[in-house]
């Protein structure tokens, strides 16, 4: 019997490597600015509550294509959304979307552009914890 466990948000926190976050502006007129992230990359990471802590993206699934991209998990503060999810063989889980053309999602670009490291995470209920 399968059980849902669900990890506490701050526990989904993840350092990622410079880079991680691609911004690319519209090649054409009308389109809009596009991100593209690592969102996992499946290591193994510290955790202050379990000691070490890893994802089995191999069973990572989801509903949709589109999840919201939030500035520190502030739903006040959205950036974009996605419109592409999956699991790359070797960076891990990806996300790709759609910046919107608020505030928020222009200081994410400038900041980027800037060099700022940025980092993301996600929340994930795992089906089974060993």
């Amino acid at each position: 019997m399968s059980q849902t466990i669900n990890i506490p948000l701050a526990h989904c926190r993840l350092a990622l490597p410079e880079g991680s976050l691609q911004l690319s502006e519209p090649e054409e007129a009308g389109r809009k600015p596009r991100f593209k992230m690592q969102v996992n990359s499946g290591m193994p990471m510290p955790d202050w509550w379990e000691g070490t802590l890893a994802v089995n993206l191999a069973g990572v699934s989801w509903k949709g294509k589109h999840v919201a991209a939030l500035l520190d998990h502030d739903v006040a503060k959205r950036v974009g959304y996605t419109t592409k999810l999956y699991v790359d063989d070797e960076q891990g889980l990806m996300a790709e979307g759609i910046l919107l053309t608020n505030e928020h999602a222009e200081g994410v670009r400038k900041d980027s552009a800037e060099g700022f490291p940025w980092q993301a995470s996600c929340y994930l209920a795992a089906s089974k914890v060993l």
